[in-house]
């Protein structure tokens, strides 16, 4: 991980507490994922598991209206996350999650974060 990562991560409020040795530690069971813009990271009524740290570029949080039309929740940037719902309570989706434009994201999977707690992790 370069010193541009970890000042990174330690300016975020997941991580502003952390020592470098866990930020490290952590950081090995982060996925970097590069995403074109207008993707779906996941959608209303589906199961995701993932938790999601924006890197760079910027996602639509969004969810359909009773008469079926999207209603933005919120625009988030680097440094802000989402996808906890789905990641501690394994459920469906409430929200939609799409790419703005083109996104870089640490992506920590549920079955990383369930491996993380046995482990005692500090972090997780």
């Amino acid at each position: 991980m370069s010193p541009t990562e970890y000042q990174f991560l330690l300016t975020t409020p997941y991580f502003m507490s952390c020592t470098l040795t866990e930020i490290a530690m952590f950081y090995n069971h982060l996925e970097v994922c590069s995403v074109n813009a207008r993707t779906y990271l996941f959608q209303e009524g589906h199961v995701d598991n993932s938790w999601y740290l924006v890197r760079s570029g910027s996602i639509l949080i969004k969810r359909k209206g009773s008469s079926h039309i999207d209603h933005v929740l919120a625009e988030l940037g680097p440094g802000e996350g989402f996808g906890e719902t789905g990641l501690l309570e394994r459920m469906a989706s409430l929200a939609t999650a799409e790419t703005i434009e083109p996104t870089i994201l640490y992506k920590l999977s549920g079955e990383k974060f369930n491996a993380l707690l046995d482990e005692h992790d500090p972090v997780a």
